[in-house]
């Protein structure tokens, strides 16, 4: 590798390096990234070095209670008092060499405790992270070289980096396994052209073990198979020359074969000694699993929740540029369009398609080694015009912009990882202070792009004028309790004659009201909500339901509302109905005016 390849992703890693440190707070000592899934992955290590406890994993609770890696325990499986580590050991492998630096360093240093989760054990999870980024790019620069322009390998490098949200696992996640995923098929590129032009069996040893340690890391991943097939079909000229090279290489396949069992075999002790099976599936234990023939391809792809090419859109370029592979990289264009339309499927086929708190579509990070090639031949076909050679390197500068700005907004809690809206999406576009009155967006997710010129009150009620005496009073103001049984306020009733089902279909109203919020318990699904019901005689009419307490300061009178959309199809007859619903909480929760409006843009 030349001297200013080397300089180049010197660079790219110290500016990651940098990021990560100041989000991690490496200097203050404040550094808590052993956390939720990643504390499932990491717990192995734990387990197996530190307490010598593959069977009940009692330290997790005391790593709970000290460092609070999660709320609950759900990264340990237990179910007929069988207790198993929900997540395999491949990330665990990777962290290895890593964990034993820090367990040497928290016995030598009085400071820190030798327990696993100390901040050294905290710092090298960011270093591994850092590390195999640095495999996984230089892996790239190696197999790139072969088919781009020098160029255009940087390019490639600095918009996988800069401009997708492997940023965001590398740098502010990389307990995730997503960046080690990511070095693992860089690798696997790599060392594939290696090992056609030169065969040797201490490299079918590392293939093995490479696709091994992938498929401990995520299961799925064993859809690796399908590159080295199509690579291997295509450069040995078909199925007759791939068994012949096989035949004539059989002991380096031996090795491979026999590798990747050797690096699995662990795995299935541990499931082995914890529940009495060589093979045991969690996720099935949970629930958890694939629907194949209902994949989420739009949600997962353009939806605002988390659609691959809404916060990556850059890898529209790539996708564009799979339709050079048969032509500039013809060896690699069965396996690569094979894999990317097996894996998105495979990846969208997910019950939980949108992969719960992440940043985009964090199953798709890994498969970036794989599309690398395409970005290049997409980036080299697209600006080989006068125009493209300006109008797409600008448009590739924004999208590294935005990817960066939202990682930070992520970070800030401005953007969520988690229920993303189209409304909830725009209303913090380019802002950079999270503000609680956006909230709304999350639970009502069509919303309107300008904010109303004119909101005309339809109805109203107030606790200033009520005379039923259920009346209380809160931080200075007459209000209604809504708790326990008494789990709805006093409620706005509208029966839509002629006139207003005619005017207002399709309408765009308002709801408001004043409410004081005594505990943060009255939040989630069974908590306070702001609703609104248009129920229609034999129609589905129309619900919409906001939670309430996410939204306010506890303690405090405070504004909640938010605007919605009529139905098209009112008919005279229609009820318009709003309250406050609080469905099963004993935690006290008040309402003082509540308002219905029209609203005029």
């Amino acid at each position: 590798m030349k001297l200013s390849d080397r300089l180049f992703l010197t660079l790219v890693l110290a500016l990651v390096a940098l990021w990560s440190g100041l989000s991690h707070q490496v200097i203050s000592g404040q550094t808590r990234v052993i956390a939720w899934d990643a504390y499932g992955y990491y717990l192995h290590l734990p387990a197996a070095l530190t307490f010598h406890d593959i069977h009940d994993y009692a330290f997790v609770d005391d790593h709970l209670q000290a460092y609070s890696p999660s709320d609950t325990p759900y990264q340990i499986f237990e179910q007929d008092g069988v207790r198993t580590p929900t997540y395999t050991i491949g990330v665990a492998i990777l962290w290895l060499p890593f964990y034993l630096v820090a367990d040497l360093w928290s016995r030598i240093d009085p400071r820190f405790p030798a327990d696993g989760m100390s901040q050294p054990y905290q710092w090298m999870v960011l270093l591994a992270g850092l590390f195999w980024l640095g495999i996984g790019l230089y892996s790239l620069l190696r197999f790139l070289g072969g088919y781009l322009r020098q160029t255009t390998v940087r390019v490639v490098i600095g918009l996988l980096v800069l401009a997708t949200n492997l940023f965001y696992y590398a740098a502010v996640e990389p307990g995730m396994p997503h960046v080690y995923l990511f070095a693992l098929y860089a690798l696997l590129l790599w060392q594939l052209e290696v090992l056609v032009r030169s065969p040797r069996p201490w490299r079918g040893v590392l293939l093995g073990l490479t696709l091994g340690v992938m498929a401990l890391c995520r299961p799925s991943e064993a859809i690796a198979l399908v590159l080295v097939i199509g690579f291997l079909w295509m450069t040995c000229g078909g199925w007759r020359g791939g068994l012949a090279f096989l035949r004539t290489n059989w002991k380096m396949f031996g090795l491979a074969v026999l590798s990747g069992l050797v690096i699995i075999f662990p795995q299935m002790v541990l499931w082995k000694m914890t529940t009495g099976h060589w093979v045991y599936n969690t996720y099935a234990a949970y629930g958890h699993t694939f629907h194949l023939t209902h994949p989420h391809l739009l949600d997962g792809l353009f939806s605002y929740r988390k659609g691959w090419l809404v916060y990556t859109p850059i890898m529209l370029l790539a996708l564009a540029g799979m339709i050079r592979l048969p032509r500039d990289a013809r060896p690699w264009a069965p396996g690569m369009i094979g894999f990317v339309v097996v894996n998105i499927w495979i990846v969208l086929s997910w019950h939980i398609w949108w992969y719960a708190g992440s940043f985009g579509m964090r199953a798709l990070v890994q498969s970036y080694a794989v599309l690398a090639l395409p970005l290049g031949l997409g980036w080299e076909a697209w600006t080989g015009t006068t125009w493209k050679r300006s109008v797409i390197p600008a448009l590739a500068c924004l999208a590294a912009m935005l990817n960066l700005f939202q990682t930070w907004q992520v970070q800030e809690g401005i953007l969520k990882q988690d229920g993303m809206t189209r409304s909830f999406y725009w209303s913090t576009f380019g802002e950079v202070e999270a503000d609680l009155s956006r909230l709304r967006w999350l639970d009502i997710p069509e919303g309107p792009v300008l904010p109303p010129l004119v909101r005309e009150t339809v109805s109203r009620l107030s606790a200033d004028q009520d005379t039923s005496g259920r009346i209380s009073w809160a931080e200075g103001r007459p209000c209604w309790l809504v708790q326990g049984r008494d789990q709805y306020s006093p409620t706005i009733t509208l029966v839509l004659n002629d006139t207003l089902a005619r005017e207002w279909a399709g309408q765009w109203m308002g709801v408001h009201a004043w409410v004081l919020a005594g505990n943060d318990q009255a939040s989630g699904e069974q908590g306070a909500r702001l609703v609104v019901h248009v129920q229609q005689e034999g129609r589905e009419g129309a619900w919409y339901g906001m939670q309430a307490v996410r939204m306010v300061e506890l303690n405090h009178w405070w504004p909640l509302s938010y605007e919605f959309r009529m139905p098209d199809d009112l008919q005279p007859g229609d009820k318009v109905v709003s309250m406050i619903w609080v469905p099963d909480s004993q935690d006290p929760f008040w309402l003082h005016e509540l308002r219905l409006e029209r609203l005029y843009f």
